[in-house]
């Protein structure tokens, strides 16, 4: 069902699974697609936590977002760090990872856990207790993905193309 990658004549490369646990380890934030309603896939940004290979987000219970997922479980998302220049060359890289897999909607006492590692990945342990969790949790659910497919990759973009344009 998922190809393998290609690869890239810029030279990006793939990333072991310790370098994706790396990259999510400071990337807070991503962007979950979902199957539209209308046709159209829908792109969305939320917190996101990964912890033993699954990936959790929270959300509104009610919603546009929540709607195209109980339709149609599958969704994908992507993390990816911000680009840092490399030396005196006009070329960036960043790495990114795409995640593919069911959301499965979690309720009650089982979106505890998640939400303490959503709190904990988005730099704010105050709010990973119970004190903190237990009041707010009316209107709200927890989504687990757990990867059907992943792939992370170190993305280089600018270099020779660019520069060879600049010069002209």
């Amino acid at each position: 069902m998922f190809r393998e990658p290609r690869g890239s004549v810029l030279g990006n490369s793939m990333l072991s699974e310790e370098e994706i646990a790396e990259v999510f380890s400071h990337c807070q934030y991503g962007t979950l697609a979902v199957n539209g309603e209308h046709g159209y896939p829908i792109a969305v940004p939320v917190n996101v936590a990964y912890h033993d290979g699954i990936v959790y987000f929270h959300t509104a219970e009610r919603g546009e977002k929540m709607d195209c997922i109980r339709q149609d479980a599958r969704v994908s998302l992507n993390v990816y760090e911000e680009a840092n220049d490399i030396g005196q060359q006009p070329i960036s890289a960043h790495r990114s990872v795409t995640v593919y897999g069911k959301a499965e909607i979690l309720y009650g006492e089982d979106m505890v856990e998640p939400l303490r590692y959503i709190a904990v990945a988005a730099g704010m342990p105050f709010k990973a207790t119970d004190e903190y969790i237990m009041p707010r949790m009316k209107g709200i659910v927890a989504v687990r993905i757990v990867p059907e497919h992943m792939t992370g990759r170190i993305v280089k973009f600018g270099g020779m193309n660019r520069q060879k344009k600049q010069e002209a």
